[in-house]
């Protein structure tokens, strides 16, 4: 199954921004990001991020999750770029 397939599904399932949506879209993040799919990734981690801050606030532990998702994202991207 393609990325945009499974994101289909998981709006079909999940159907509007649940708890559910948001962890759907963080172990996304997490699979594409490891398969070094980064633009991919950069896309689910915001969404997953942005579900998370709108229900739990920035300090939840899950939010913090995404939140350090999008860390490691962002170092491994720099550092494939040669910047640091």
């Amino acid at each position: 199954m393609h990325l945009r397939e499974v994101l289909r599904h998981v709006s079909a399932v999940y159907n509007g921004d649940t708890q559910d949506s948001a962890t759907a879209y963080h172990t996304l993040a997490y699979c594409t990001f490891h398969n070094n799919r980064l633009t991919d990734a950069r896309v689910l981690i915001d969404k997953a991020l942005a579900l998370r801050l709108k229900l739990h606030g920035p300090d939840h532990p899950l939010t913090l999750d995404s939140k350090a998702l999008q860390v490691n994202r962002s170092t491994c991207v720099c550092v494939s770029h040669g910047q640091q």
